[in-house]
């Protein structure tokens, strides 16, 4: 009589209450053994059958809600009145993760993915997604590694394992992004390299990969490339006077430097009378003076567009008069007469030009032994000997 009570009172609850399978919207009264039925469940408290909540279910063999499965880590979506394990619950997989069919996992390396959610009902297990992982887009700096033109470093992007582009969003192609420097300035681009100078060459002279093996998969991180390029060299004459007509010498230098350093003359670089070599000065395709003994003022700047590398720069060398107080040595400079002596400005060529002025009444001399006067009048002349 039990089990046939029961029976009609199950048929009516789902009956009355509109349920769809597998979940019902309201409950009955229970039975003499106070089972409520699918869904539902006793409270001792109220006295009365109520809905299973959220994350529970009721197959109709307990007079109470038994808990529902879900993945570690799911939470339980608002549903109640479910009459077999299949509550809904939902999981997120954070950012670079997916869904692998029953556990969030990482994406491959250098795959990276948003973060995502999934559903799943009980032991009903959605699909796994592993499509979600992208190739991970990273950014080339490519510097153009000339300091004689101002120009921005340019960007391309690869990403892994599909190929390069000149745009952060694609389309992609595997033989490389195509990207050169605008400007040459009268050198050959011969491509892209790991280091400023030697490294490996990643891109041709036309932006592309070089069939050697390297490819994309090889960039894994953000990085920086550096222009190469063929050496071109442009020529500076150096001229004793300033009518450069006595030349003195030629030296090449090579652009995309910024300049080199201008010549230091040797021994044998001296002016007329007593003077000596003091700096340049730029006649022809420059402006300015370089001195040789002061770095911050001896770079020679590269030709420029309009005049060409077929034409030299041309400086011409500034004599001054040794000065007072010094001896000067050809190609050596001026040097500080012995203590005690001066020397005339333009007079002194050797230490033996450096003097002593007598006084009217002789020169007098002290040491820590006393003193003495040296009479006579005119100059004493330096002389080691």
């Amino acid at each position: 009589m039990r089990v046939l009570f029961f029976s009609i009172f199950y048929c009516v609850a789902l009956g009355i209450s509109g349920a769809f399978a597998g979940q019902v919207t309201s409950c009955g009264n229970p039975d003499e053994d106070n089972n409520c039925g699918p869904g539902c469940y006793y409270s001792t408290d109220l006295k009365k059958c109520e809905i299973c909540g959220s994350g529970t279910y009721n197959d109709g063999t307990s007079v109470s809600c038994k808990s529902c499965t879900k993945p570690n880590g799911a939470q339980w979506e608002e549903s109640a009145g479910h009459t077999t394990d299949s509550c809904p619950w939902t999981i997120t997989c954070e950012a670079d993760q997916y869904w692998k069919g029953r556990v969030c996992a990482n994406c491959p390396e250098f795959h990276n993915s948003n973060s995502t959610s999934v559903k799943g009902y009980g032991e009903e297990y959605p699909e796994p997604n592993s499509d979600i992982c992208e190739p991970t887009v990273f950014t080339l700096t490519l510097e153009k590694n000339l300091t004689n033109f101002a120009e921005s470093p340019k960007e391309a992007y690869v990403k892994y394992g599909v190929g390069f582009s000149k745009n952060k969003n694609g389309p992609w192609d595997e033989d490389g992004p195509g990207v050169i420097p605008s400007f040459n300035w009268w050198q050959d681009f011969v491509g892209y390299y790991t280091a400023k100078t030697g490294g490996t060459r990643r891109f041709n002279e036309e932006g592309y990969v070089e069939r050697t093996g390297t490819t994309s998969k090889t960039f894994t991180e953000d990085t920086t490339l550096y222009g190469h390029w063929n050496k071109v060299l442009y020529t500076v004459e150096y001229y004793r006077d300033s009518a450069m007509e006595n030349l003195y010498t030629t030296r090449s230098c090579e652009m995309g430097n910024g300049g080199c350093e201008a010549l230091k003359p040797g021994n044998g670089f001296v002016g007329s009378g007593n003077t000596i070599f003091d700096h340049w000065v730029c006649g022809a395709g420059c402006s300015g003076e370089f001195y040789p003994d002061n770095p911050e003022k001896n770079i020679i700047p590269e030709p420029s567009e309009s005049y060409g590398l077929d034409n030299p720069i041309k400086l011409y060398a500034y004599f001054v008069k040794c000065p007072a107080g010094y001896y000067c040595l050809p190609g050596q400079g001026k040097k500080e007469c012995p203590m005690g002596t001066t020397s005339a400005e333009g007079a002194a060529v050797a230490k033996s030009n450096c003097y002593m002025n007598r006084g009217p009444s002789g020169t007098k001399f002290c040491d820590d032994n006393g003193c003495f006067t040296f009479p006579g009048s005119g100059k004493i002349m330096y002389d080691p000997s």
